[in-house]
């Protein structure tokens, strides 16, 4: 059998979460893979992927405790991410996830991932997880780079040089009992190490840097700005109001207090003395009359200029 069909995914398909009959934090995250809600080499709730991402979009927002899901046909299972950090990448900020610790127990530790181990042979040490199933039945076992976390056994008959890697998997060949064939007595029953991989992003487009930073960085701070700059507005325009009706009032305590009377009739008897002559109780019927007539006409314009 060769390499690269392990890598054949032709007639794959999956069903992604749009928004539209879900929550909006489940878009772009797995809903089926193949039509299942499981892929069919484990059973549940080994094999789930419903609510998994296959890296290109996670889910939406996140809360600092939240557990996510990674799948990847090659990784023949959705592996569960746990935040142990922060970190900030081109003023963009950021949890850091690493893989669960007994994310590849096989049952050794956690009860639940019996399901892991299945099959005529015996369970792989801890640290391996047995993925011939999905590598039609050729003799594939996963772990980190160098067995890191793994069982003892596993590095006991194999050498080499510990390097400082950013690595996610390693493929291995588990070969289990070959002392049949011949030349291959020292290979018995040892998991040799073939390839490992790294899937690696270095650092965002600058337009993706220069969007995310507008995104989180700028439009948050205008928001608030804004927000305060509208309550302190807001304050202003209370005050003012508040400042214009007490200034109304005080008006029309003004015009009508009592002293606006006292002044009235002040005024209107000043007027009258200023028409009436002191010899006023000599005056005859004839003169009074014409007196009284040339005085009612001054005497309205200064009432419609008081009122």
């Amino acid at each position: 059998m060769q390499i690269y069909a392990m890598y054949d995914f032709e007639g794959d398909y999956e069903t992604i979460y749009t928004g539209q009959k879900h929550s909006l934090e489940n878009i772009g995250l797995i809903e089926k893979y193949s039509g299942s809600t499981k892929i069919p080499q484990w059973d549940s709730p080994c094999g789930d992927v419903t609510g998994a991402s296959d890296g290109t979009k996670f889910s939406g927002f996140i809360k600092p405790n939240d557990t996510l899901l990674f799948f990847r046909k090659s990784m023949c299972r959705a592996k569960a991410l746990l935040k142990v950090n922060e970190t900030e990448v081109n003023g963009l900020r950021g949890y850091v996830y690493h893989f669960d610790p007994d994310t590849d127990d096989n049952g050794h530790i956690n009860e639940k991932n019996k399901c892991f181990c299945k099959g005529p042979r015996a369970c792989l040490p801890p640290g391996l997880l047995d993925v011939r199933g999905c590598y039609y039945g050729f003799p594939i076992a996963l772990s980190y780079p160098h067995f890191l976390d793994g069982d003892e056994v596993l590095s006991a008959k194999e050498s080499g040089l510990p390097l400082e890697l950013a690595v996610r998997y390693q493929i291995n060949m588990a070969l289990g009992s070959i002392k049949t064939i011949a030349n291959c007595d020292r290979f018995n029953d040892m998991v040799l190490p073939l390839l490992w991989t790294e899937t690696r992003l270095f650092e965002l487009p600058p337009t993706l840097i220069l969007r995310f930073r507008i995104y989180l960085n700028i439009l948050p701070t205008g928001e608030k700005a804004l927000m305060y700059a509208l309550l302190i507005g807001g304050g202003v325009f209370l005050l003012y109001s508040l400042h214009r009706f007490l200034k109304d009032r005080s008006r029309r305590a003004v015009f009508n207090s009592p002293w606006i009377e006292d002044e009235f009739v002040y005024n209107l008897d000043r007027k009258l003395s200023s028409y009436i002559p002191e010899k006023r109780g000599s005056k005859n019927a004839k003169e009074l009359e014409v007196f009284i007539d040339r005085l009612i006409p001054p005497l309205n314009q200064e009432l419609q200029e008081i009122a």
